[in-house]
């Protein structure tokens, strides 16, 4: 026997609205401490990747080419995970957690700015 329309819906809304939570929660990445233990896999995840783009910050060449290659998903994988976890492209993700390391590092040394920058 197969779903009615009705229950369809209520599964279809309940998965829209878990969606909704998760980009809520990881929307803002500095929610995501590298050193608390992961409550769930999506934490586990994006704490990799944190670590993981943190490790090469100083790497010029270091990109999304690479990024998807150490945490072992494709390109357009790792886009549409992002995508649904945060809301941002993977470029965009990336580009805020340097920015916040960057804030991070202005806020708690001396360095000046175009040290940081670079």
């Amino acid at each position: 026997m197969g779903m009615n329309r009705r229950e369809l819906q209520v599964r279809l809304e309940q998965l829209i609205e878990l969606r909704r939570k998760l980009q809520e929660r990881y929307s803002n990445l500095r929610a995501i401490e590298l050193e608390k233990e992961a409550v769930s896999i999506e934490d586990g995840f994006l704490q990799k990747v944190k670590k993981v783009i943190i490790d090469h910050i100083s790497d010029p060449e270091f990109g999304l080419v690479q990024l998807s290659l150490v945490v072992g998903l494709s390109r357009s994988q790792l886009f549409r995970k992002f995508k649904a976890l945060t809301g941002k492209s993977t470029s965009l993700v990336v580009r805020s957690i340097r920015l916040e390391k960057a804030r991070q590092l202005l806020e708690n040394t001396d360095p000046n700015v175009s040290e940081v920058a670079y």
